[in-house]
């Protein structure tokens, strides 16, 4: 099983022809660490659970403002086994902040 670095050489650096051999351009270890970094932050910010840190991120407000809407329970948090953080779904980050859209207006 390749590691996560050789399979972003392999991806980002498919064979080329290069004098005649067809290796691939190496990729350097340090670019690849940070290109693996910038993915799993990537597939962090798609997932559908978030940390109260990523939640306020997502909507752009601070933590205590989701402290607040799930204290007034506008927010549903999700505490699976062995958790000791919330988890906060994406679709109702986003249902609230239409919500806050639609009273804007």
């Amino acid at each position: 099983m390749n590691t996560p670095i050789e399979i972003l050489q392999d991806r980002l650096y498919p064979p080329m022809d290069h004098n005649g051999d067809n290796r691939p351009v190496p990729l350097r270890h340090e670019t690849a660490v940070i290109l693996a970094e910038v993915l799993e932050e990537l597939r962090r910010m798609n997932a559908p659970w978030l940390s109260p840190k990523r939640a306020a991120d997502y909507v752009n407000v601070d933590r205590s403002t989701i402290n607040k809407w799930k204290n007034a329970g506008d927010l549903k948090p999700h505490y699976g086994p062995n958790m000791q953080h919330p988890r906060y779904k994406r679709a109702d980050l986003d249902a609230i902040m239409r919500r806050r859209a639609a009273k804007d207006k």
